[in-house]
């Protein structure tokens, strides 16, 4: 006894095509943006970061570096406020676009950027070139979206007190305030006076 059995393939219709096509290109795309990421991060892990002073307020350019420690707060979406107390005064820093930000404690081990208190320039206010944390993984879409959608890239501030030191990444879109003053107490207690005629005469 022989069976047999034929059979002839349903054409395929011009929807499944599209779909099919569709879908290609969009998986082309995808490993095409994945490589790239990839290629670009082990590109700029080869270099070393560097730690380049930052100075976005003239008053505080010829300050010397902080004493005692910052203050942070985050009143609205994506915004993040920064004091950081200075013996001629306060310098407040209004970061306008956020994506995230860290603090490390002194003594506490730092996986992405490691210094050297003997090597680090000078100061408080630094931006990290070469970022690892920037192309660690964790803001590939935020990078690819800069590209096309925004002339501001994102960048990685690092910014130090005596206690700690607080690391952000976020455009650089941040307003500045300085405010002329003196400060009384002791560490944990620290109060500040404002220069009542600074302010008069800005």
């Amino acid at each position: 006894m022989r069976c047999s059995m034929n059979w002839r393939a349903e054409p395929r219709s011009g929807r499944w095509w599209c779909l099919e096509l569709l879908a290609t290109a969009f998986s082309v795309t995808f490993i095409g943006s994945f490589l790239t990421t990839r290629y670009r991060a082990s590109m700029v892990k080869l270099e070393p970061q560097r730690l380049i002073r930052w100075t976005p307020c003239r008053e505080a350019e010829d300050k010397a570096p902080s004493f005692g420690d910052l203050k942070i707060s985050s009143h609205r979406h994506q915004r993040l406020a920064v004091s950081l107390p200075y013996h001629e005064g306060k310098l407040h820093l209004d970061f306008k676009d956020v994506r995230a930000f860290k603090t490390i404690w002194d003594g506490d081990a730092d996986v992405f950027l490691t210094t050297d208190q003997s090597n680090r320039p000078e100061g408080s206010l630094f931006k990290v070139e070469n970022s690892h944390w920037l192309w660690s993984g964790q803001f590939t879409l935020d990078i690819e979206s800069s590209e096309t959608c925004s002339d501001a890239p994102w960048e990685h501030f690092y910014i130090v007190s005596a206690e700690r030191c607080l690391q952000i990444v976020a455009r650089d879109d941040v307003e500045t305030l300085w405010f002329a003053g003196v400060w009384s107490g002791e560490p944990g207690s620290w109060k500040f006076a404002p220069d009542l005629d600074h302010l008069k005469k800005t």
